[in-house]
């Protein structure tokens, strides 16, 4: 496999993680006024400081394999500032 196909491949995993189930449930949440779990992420840390790592692993069943992407098993690393938490107390 070239590099460019092996750059495609990851291109299009990453697309399908960051789908998180589709369009269509993205939608129903957002209808909900349910905020995804990327979403979520945004609103508790500064842009920039949160890294993903496992966005790539899957289910190990096979019957699951292709519905899995980023499927709860991601490890998250992020600075969040007590001067955030603190404003948002004040907040509420």
């Amino acid at each position: 496999m070239s590099a460019r196909d092996e750059l495609n491949q990851l291109a299009e995993k990453n697309a399908e993680a960051l789908a998180m189930g589709g369009p269509e449930k993205l939608a129903e949440r957002r209808a909900q006024g349910v905020l995804n779990a990327r979403e979520r992420i945004d609103c508790l840390v500064d842009p920039g400081s949160f890294i993903e790592s496992g966005r790539h692993a899957r289910g190990i069943r096979p019957e699951v394999e292709h519905k899995t992407p980023a499927d709860g098993k991601t490890r998250h690393y992020f600075l969040l500032p007590i001067s955030h938490l603190l404003e948002r107390r004040e907040n509420q």
